[in-house]
């Protein structure tokens, strides 16, 4: 098909037009079925107008419903599923792993799911927060720390399901940029958000979010899920100080950019710096040692990194 290349973990899944796929019929020996698509991401969204057609019953009895949506899977059973049928519920989160599942959220009672009814259910997933809908409808949202990158997929568990109108979405990486809120500096900022932009990450700075709460918030919010966080301390700025402890904290993978070597204090005196300035045609220097140091801090080489 070209638009979605995916792979069968057990069992083929039959591909239909207009994005469907139906799960292979379930048997005792093989009780769990798994498709998963090659696109990866940390941050992003997956689509299905789900059909459970049939079902058997788990070893106690119980009918089996099971049919959901995937994300940050990796390989052999770790990363994260939403859906229906699952652990007695209707809709339910779940943290997969090989040796203990763990469900974050659920609501409702198994027996609301019909055969033969759509559910159109959608599941985004930005930093530690994951949201489930249906139709539209939030239904269920969790938090979760312990997230990372991943493959999407689709999931079965002894039910036979319909996936229609597969939908995959991927955020783009988010830089996150600490400096002074100075208009002296606008430049530089807008020569980093250039560079950036220019490599395929989305480019934010703290006095850029418009939301009625206050904007150290937004900031540790930014820092937690940003993929790389570029600190100018440009003028010993001490908020710049504490939002790179946050960065540092959270081992998260930066760039340290200044004026001169006395803009930096002795705690960070040792980590490897690009200065600028701000004479006429310092940009065009300033930009290419940038754009070097973000290929290798995020150890990618093309134009347009997922």
């Amino acid at each position: 098909m070209g638009e979605l290349d995916f792979s069968s973990r057990y069992d083929e899944w039959t591909e239909k037009p207009n994005l469907t796929f139906d799960s292979p019929r379930w048997r005792e020996d093989q009780e769990e079925q798994i498709l998963v698509f090659s696109r990866q991401t940390k941050d992003g969204s997956i689509e299905a107008e789900i059909t459970p057609t049939e079902g058997g019953k788990d070893p106690g009895g119980v009918e089996q419903k099971e049919a959901c949506l995937v994300i940050r899977y990796q390989p052999p059973e770790q990363g994260y599923c939403a859906g229906l049928g699952a652990f007695g519920t209707k809709f339910f989160i779940a943290e997969m792993n090989p040796r203990n599942w763990q469900v974050l959220a659920s609501i409702g009672r198994i027996s609301s799911v019909l055969y033969g009814k759509t559910y159109r259910l959608k599941l985004e997933f930005v930093g530690s927060q994951i949201q489930l809908y249906e139709s539209g409808v939030p239904v269920l949202s969790v938090v979760d720390e312990r997230y990372s990158a991943g493959q999407f997929g689709l999931r079965t568990r002894r039910t036979n399901a319909s996936f229609a109108n597969v939908k995959l979405g991927v955020t783009k990486p988010l830089c996150f940029v600490v400096m002074p809120f100075s208009s002296e500096l606008g430049f530089v900022y807008k020569t980093i958000q250039a560079t950036v932009e220019g490599l395929g990450l989305e480019c934010v700075r703290g006095d850029e979010r418009h939301v009625s709460r206050p904007v150290i918030d937004d900031i540790r919010a930014d820092i937690a899920r940003a993929d790389l966080v570029i600190v100018d301390f440009s003028g010993k700025n001490s908020n710049v100080y504490y939002e790179a402890g946050l960065a540092d904290a959270w081992k998260k993978k930066w760039i340290v950019l200044a004026q001169v070597p006395d803009d930096l204090t002795f705690d960070v005196k040792h980590i490897r710096t690009i200065f600028y300035s701000d004479r006429m045609g310092a940009d065009v220097k300033f930009r290419v040692d940038l754009e070097r140091a973000v290929r290798e801090t995020l150890s990618f080489g093309g134009p347009k990194p997922e």
